[in-house]
């Protein structure tokens, strides 16, 4: 736990280290991006057909079997 703990430590610091560095995001690169919706919509189909053949199947091949019993 005590190694765990001064991992943490380091990692801490070396964040606050991190303050000075100069840090350049740039969106818009001059791509269309025109593209970039396909990804949503073929992540999500994928995402259904993956649940569908998880999820889809059971209890369809299934048969339950009950039985009462009276006795006198």
């Amino acid at each position: 736990m005590a190694l765990t703990l001064a991992f943490m430590n380091v990692l801490a610091f070396a964040q606050e280290k991190a303050v000075d560095a100069n840090v350049d995001l740039n969106v818009n690169d001059g791509s269309s991006g025109s593209s970039f919706p396909w990804m949503y919509l073929i992540g999500a189909i994928l995402l259904i057909v993956v649940l569908f053949a998880l999820l889809g199947g059971r209890g369809t091949d299934r048969t339950i079997e009950r039985r009462t019993v009276i006795k006198d």
